[in-house]
């Protein structure tokens, strides 16, 4: 926390205090009517956007409270006066603070530049010769999920899966673009953001044809909540909030054969285009850029 922040709660707690003194002074002859019980909600914001799952269920509940009124003259008068003078004085005051915390939070701090240190990856010899072979090394894999994760996040928090489409598996990717509708119908965005990496590494490869399934975990900080699509008032959870969110990922990446001159199955010379067949034998070629997919995520930890 920055020490604009620290100097604005200060001055927001000193006035609260001077606020309270200031109505108490004058409560001798001032009775308020007690307003009804909160409302909220009954299960805490389940965080990881809902991109990851669901969100819990809420409740509210209200229960009213009988006052009774007494007055005394001209001085109880000047008291509820007085009271409400300090009321409006202290409502305008937070008012500019949480204006003053609003667009001191402006902007998105997200680094994708940050440098990646792996916690839990030991690769074997082999692994490390199947990533040089895809064109990666442990901390490119890294980098290049943890930039395909923010990105994801961003087009879900902007209700656009499409941005990203291919960037997610078509299973993962009809999974959001439901989950969005649910979303819209509700007037609803679930915004993440000013996301920071914490660390993660890789648990195991595979390789299949001509796609290696990496799954890897990875820790990262973000704020994550839900607004009102319409006015962006926050609904659910705290839009100052940092969160601490643990994934398990797993993605597919597929080589680069751009520059591809021969036949991968007789060796025998390629003609020139994205998508050739091989004179030879057959086999159709498509040359395209090597692509790291995203194919499951799973939220495993989260504080």
């Amino acid at each position: 926390m920055n020490n604009k922040k620290i100097g604005l709660i200060i001055s927001l707690v000193v006035i609260s205090v001077l606020g309270i003194l200031t109505i108490l002074s004058v409560s001798g002859n001032l009775n308020l009517r007690k307003a009804g019980a909160d409302s909220g909600f009954d299960s805490s914001w389940d965080g990881g956007g809902s991109s990851g799952g669901s969100s819990g269920g809420s409740s509210y509940h209200s229960s009213s409270h009988s006052s009774s009124r007494s007055s005394s003259g001209s001085s109880g008068g000047g008291s509820v006066i007085g009271g409400l003078f300090a009321l409006f004085f202290m409502a305008f005051i937070f008012a500019i603070i949480i204006i003053a915390i609003t667009s001191s939070n402006k902007g998105d701090t997200t680094n994708l530049n940050q440098t990646f240190r792996p916690t839990i990856s030991n690769l074997s010899v082999d692994d490390i010769a199947l990533l040089a072979a895809y064109g990666y090394t442990n901390e490119t894999v890294l980098d290049a999920a943890y930039k395909n994760y923010v990105n994801i996040q961003y087009a879900w928090s902007e209700l656009d899966i499409d941005k990203v489409k291919d960037k997610l598996s078509d299973e993962l990717y009809n999974t959001y673009k439901s989950q969005l509708n649910v979303l819209r119908a509700k007037k609803q965005k679930n915004i993440m953001k000013d996301f920071s990496y914490i660390g993660g590494g890789i648990t195991s490869i595979e390789e299949k044809g001509d796609t290696l399934t990496i799954s890897l975990e990875l820790s990262v900080d973000c704020k994550d909540y839900l607004v009102n699509s319409e006015n962006n008032m926050t609904v659910r959870g705290n839009a100052y909030k940092v969160n601490h969110y643990t994934y398990s990922l797993t993605f597919v990446v597929t080589k680069d054969n751009v520059g591809i001159k021969e036949c991968p199955n007789c060796n025998a010379p390629l003609g020139e285009g994205s998508s050739v067949t091989c004179e030879y034998c057959g086999t159709p070629i498509t040359r395209k850029t090597g692509t790291i997919t995203l194919t499951r995520k799973e939220m495993i930890r989260q504080s």
